[in-house]
């Protein structure tokens, strides 16, 4: 996810299809305040299906 304005605070959480929250994450949890938070998302952890 990419904001851009790194004077606004940045915050995202991610939850399963099915309600459950898999985290919170912040602009600053990679060390660095950039207006972009990066995360992966594994298919084979089961938290989501593999797309076709």
């Amino acid at each position: 996810m990419k904001w851009g304005d790194t004077s606004d605070s940045l915050t995202l959480s991610v939850y399963t299809p099915s309600g459950s929250k898999l985290g919170t994450y912040h602009d600053s949890s990679d060390g660095s305040t950039n207006g972009r938070i990066r995360i992966n998302i594994n298919p084979s952890q089961g938290y989501v299906q593999q797309g076709t």
